[in-house]
């Protein structure tokens, strides 16, 4: 791991790319609610209001929360696909583009859960520090509602998660660029598959959502809303079933664990090329 450290620090590109992209990531989020999420109007009239009152109040509500819920779950969701695109650089070359390095080690002494064991945390280390900026840099500037805790810890598991998984794609493939295209290709099919945007068929929803990271960190972000009236803005036009933030950590936690016995299980074969 002392190893691993020094030469990270010594790799400007890679460590410019990585703080690039922690930094620069979460600015391209709020960009697009930059002066915050717009309040909504409407449904705050008074008793002694007409009908026509009444009705005007109610249709203006019915309009902004549409707009909010589409603009809220839009860059909820561009965060959960920016950190599962970092998870990809986290972990898509770490141990594949140092195959033939690890395996002489291995006569040297180095045994394969040590190794492991010390990519995973190196790699999950620097999702931790981009899952915890992403919440508070976004949140700060675009003033979501509920609390910090809960929406800080899906959005690092999140990235944590898709970290371990493209780690354990490393493992797996002796070629460096195998491993990164199967990651980037992981990333692509997040946002068709989890269904969020774009409907998918009855039959395919509860195939593919367990497996599916974006769908998760999506939903145990927005699930923290919901005692806020943005939540209730989202109910007006759908009543899609939103998972609690302690079920979506949960499902996280076993993405999370399966990557991390792909790691383990990769590092144990012998890949000499």
């Amino acid at each position: 791991m002392k190893r691993r450290t020094v030469l990270f620090k010594r790799d400007r590109g890679y460590w410019l790319l990585t703080l690039g992209i922690t930094l620069g990531f979460p600015l391209l989020v709020t960009i697009f609610a930059w002066n915050g999420i717009p309040q909504l109007r409407g449904m705050a009239m008074g008793g002694t209001s007409g009908l026509i009152d009444q009705l005007e109040a109610n249709l203006r509500y019915r309009v902004d929360a549409l707009e909010m819920a589409s603009l809220v779950t839009g860059l909820i969701l561009f965060q959960v696909i920016l950190l599962t695109l970092m998870g990809s650089n986290n972990g898509a070359r770490e141990i594949a583009g140092e195959r033939q390095i690890f395996e002489k080690e291995r006569f040297a002494g180095l045994s394969a859960p040590a190794y492991a064991f010390s990519k995973l945390i190196f790699a999950c280390a620097i999702a931790v520090v981009q899952g915890v900026w992403m919440t508070f840099f976004v949140k700060s500037i675009c003033e979501f509602p509920g609390a910090f805790l809960p929406q800080a810890s899906v959005l690092v598991l999140c990235c944590v998660s898709m970290t371990a998984i493209c780690l354990g794609f490393s493992a797996i493939f002796n070629s460096a660029d195998k491993a990164s295209l199967l990651s980037i290709y992981l990333v692509g099919f997040q946002l068709p598959l989890s269904g969020i945007v774009l409907a998918l068929p009855d039959v395919l929803v509860w195939v593919c959502r367990p497996f599916i990271n974006a769908y998760w960190g999506w939903g145990g972000y927005f699930g923290s809303m919901r005692e806020t009236r943005l939540y209730d803005a989202y109910r007006v036009d759908s009543d899609a079933w939103i998972p609690t933030p302690e079920l979506a950590l949960a499902v996280l936690c076993l993405h999370l664990l399966f990557g991390a016995a792909m790691v383990f299980w990769g590092c144990q074969q012998k890949r000499w090329s």
